[in-house]
């Protein structure tokens, strides 16, 4: 580019704001707190001390098949054939289920689990959403 040209570009560059990119900078931060979110997810849930997947990796795409199966099994509970053999997150070791109350508590247990990293990484949308500079929204931590 030409001089004037530089000029140009310089003014643009030189007269952008920290509010200008606080958007930007939000949804970095947001970003960041789903990951998390997604990992503790991935982590799975405890139950009768051993733990159950809330999702599974096929292929690098995570799903959400095995909160899926523990809703179909929570709603049919009444017509399953007992007992029911879990597998654990890691495939070592095994659960055996002897009853509908049992796959309630496992449900709820699950639910319960999901919806406590899924809320306390909303609080922290909330935290993020109402920050007027970027010093706020770095000084924001994920202690999760």
């Amino acid at each position: 580019p030409d001089d004037q040209d530089k000029i140009v570009i310089s003014d643009f560059y030189n007269a952008i704001t920290e509010s200008d990119c606080l958007g930007v900078y939000m949804t970095l931060k947001m970003n960041e707190i789903r990951l998390k979110t997604n990992q503790l997810i991935s982590q799975g849930y405890v139950f009768a001390g051993k733990t159950f997947p809330l999702s599974r990796n096929v292929d690098g795409v995570y799903t959400t098949d095995p909160q899926t199966n523990i809703l179909a099994l929570y709603t049919s509970k009444e017509e399953l054939t007992y007992p029911i053999v879990f597998n654990t997150i890691d495939g070592f070791n095994h659960f055996i289920c002897p009853d509908s109350e049992t796959i309630e508590n496992m449900y709820l247990t699950a639910l319960s689990t999901k919806k406590a990293h899924e809320d306390s990484g909303t609080v922290l949308f909330q935290t993020i959403s109402t920050s007027t500079t970027k010093a706020q929204i770095d000084s924001i931590i994920d202690p999760r």
